[in-house]
This record gives C-alpha cells, sequence and structure tokens, in this order.
C-alpha cells in the first residue's frame, strides 16, 4: 500500500507541476499577445497624428506660412502627387463619359457592358471589370 501511496504521492506532484507550468506559460503567451496588441494600437495612433500633422504642414505650406526649404520640398512632393492623383480621376471622368457617349449610339442597355461581357440580371457590378450598374 505504501507504494502504491508514493505512486499517487509522485502522479500529483508531476500533475502539479505540469499544471504550474502551463499556467506560467499561459500567462507569458497572454503577456507577449496583449502587448503585442497595445503596440499595434499605438503605432496606429502615431500614423494618425503624423497623418495629421502632414496634412496641416501641407495647408501651411500651400498658404505660403511656412517657408523652410526642406518642408516646401517634402510638400511639393505631396502636391506632384495630388496634381497626378487629379489628373487621373479628369482621365477616368473622360473614358467613363466616352463609354457612356458608346453606350448610347449603340443603344446599350446597363445589361451590356462597354468592356463587351453580358452582366447577369439583378447584378450591380460587372462581374468582369467592376463597373457600377445603375440600377
Amino acid at each position: 500500500m505504501a507504494k502504491l501511496d508514493n505512486i499517487t504521492s509522485s502522479i500529483k506532484k508531476g500533475v502539479n507541476k505540469s499544471v504550474n507550468l502551463v499556467k506560467t506559460r499561459s500567462k507569458k503567451i497572454m503577456a507577449v499577445a496583449y502587448l503585442n496588441n497595445e503596440i499595434k494600437l499605438l503605432q496606429q495612433r502615431r500614423e494618425e497624428q503624423v497623418k495629421e500633422v502632414g496634412e496641416k504642414v501641407c495647408g501651411l505650406v500651400k498658404e505660403e506660412k511656412i517657408t523652410i526649404p526642406e518642408i516646401r520640398e517634402l510638400v511639393g512632393t505631396v502636391l506632384d502627387v495630388e496634381r497626378k492623383i487629379d489628373e487621373k480621376k479628369r482621365e477616368l471622368a473622360q473614358v467613363r463619359l466616352a463609354s457612356e457617349e458608346e453606350n448610347q449610339k449603340q443603344g446599350r442597355t446597363d445589361q451590356e457592358k462597354t468592356c463587351g461581357h453580358e452582366i447577369p440580371e439583378g447584378a450591380w457590378f460587372c462581374p468582369v471589370c467592376g463597373r457600377k450598374l445603375s440600377v
């Protein structure tokens, strides 16, 4: 009987040790996950703040209230991108207008696309080119 008690005691000690080890590791894993999440949230907040600062600086440079050459140069690159975006938006509007005019000339309905693909009835977008259909 004493031998059985020794075995039972050894098993209990082993189980308790394993449970404590799992608890310790779980706590560490949870702490790491929590801290990683906190870091990610803080990085997102920082990005938002940097963006806000950048927007304000760009506005001040446009208004010629800031004349520091390095900042003006950086803002100049942003303005170049903004001009390119506006240019592409104008090009897109022209393409859409030409496409609509072509549709009207050929008597096409919303079920037929300028990309030439048939549109399933009830669809809101062309499954090929992604153009939104008027419903």
